[in-house]
């Protein structure tokens, strides 16, 4: 009777800039097989990666590993979420926000390579209105440009920043009304972020000292800026230092309602409705994730 563990991979051949790669040959010439068994599910349609990743939750798998966006990490985590099988992160999206929270390899065959020697690790996952969400979630501009950027037909970073740049034009900012563990917050937010994790990736940090197991959701709040201000905003979203802005607002805390005007919402980049009055919670060590 083989003592080798068993690896499912879910992959999703549409991810990130749409190149075609070879997974297969990828996992076999980088995974060690001295003590993986392995196999590879391709899928083809929204909602298919977290039905699979559910059927293989049931003890036969030490582990699903995720191969795309976030979008597609977030359907594989919906599947495995307070289980006892592993999850695994192979990056090849856009953005790739957890991924690099995680300090996972943005290159295909290293980031295999890691999983020979990573450990498991229990982190938390967010919740808004009972959808989960793992790395960050939005009401407000970054929820207007993942609506567009849904239905655009062109994946990458280059389609991101010029549907960003078209939306910009459209977009009107809307007083929201939060409350963060029961204490009240108002302000006109051009960007409102629930974030897990510390960036919405391609190293842009929108909340630079969230971790993902710490037990709370840090809430960015980006009031409009003025002219100027726009000057200096993609240098401290890249380099950290967002909250030296004055339009900056911040909170910490495990259970969060927002009420607004706005109709959209993204959860991990993906678009959702938003409600009139959202609730958004932590989980604590909620899914049981593969850490270099």
């Amino acid at each position: 009777m083989s003592t080798k563990k068993k690896i499912l991979f879910i992959a999703n051949p549409i991810s990130g800039s749409g190149h075609k790669i070879d997974f297969h040959n990828a996992i076999s010439q980088n995974l060690d097989t001295s003590r993986f068994d392995w196999s590879l599910y391709y899928t083809t349609a929204r909602g298919d990666a977290t039905r699979r990743a559910q059927e293989a939750s049931n003890g036969t798998y030490h582990a699903v590993i995720a191969i795309g966006g976030d979008g597609t990490i977030n359907e594989v985590a919906q599947g495995l979420v307070y289980t006892d099988t592993c999850m695994g992160i192979i990056p090849n999206g856009s953005g790739n926000g957890l991924s690099k929270h995680l300090r996972i390899s943005n290159d295909i065959p290293a980031a295999i390579t890691q999983l020979n020697h990573a450990t498991p690790q229990l982190i938390d996952t967010g919740w808004f209105n009972d959808q989960l969400f793992l790395n960050v979630a939005g009401i407000g501009f970054d929820a207007q440009v993942a609506h567009a950027f849904d239905t655009f037909g062109k994946r990458g970073l280059f389609s991101y920043i010029l549907l960003s740049i078209k939306e910009f034009g459209q977009f009107s900012p809307s007083t929201c009304k939060i409350k963060v563990d029961g204490k009240k917050l108002k302000a006109k937010a051009f960007i409102l972020t629930i974030a897990n994790g510390s960036q919405y990736g391609n190293n842009a940090y929108i909340a630079p000292k969230a971790q993902v197991t710490d037990g709370y959701l840090d809430l960015v709040v980006i009031e409009p800026l003025r002219f100027w201000q726009w000057i200096t905003f993609p240098i401290q979203l890249f380099g950290k230092s967002l909250d030296t802005t004055s339009r900056y607002r911040f909170a910490k805390g495990k259970k969060i309602t927002i009420k607004s005007k706005y109709t959209k919402a993204q959860l991990d980049g993906e678009p959702i409705q938003a409600a009139d009055k959202n609730h958004i919670e932590i989980k604590p060590k909620s899914l049981k994730m593969l850490i270099p």
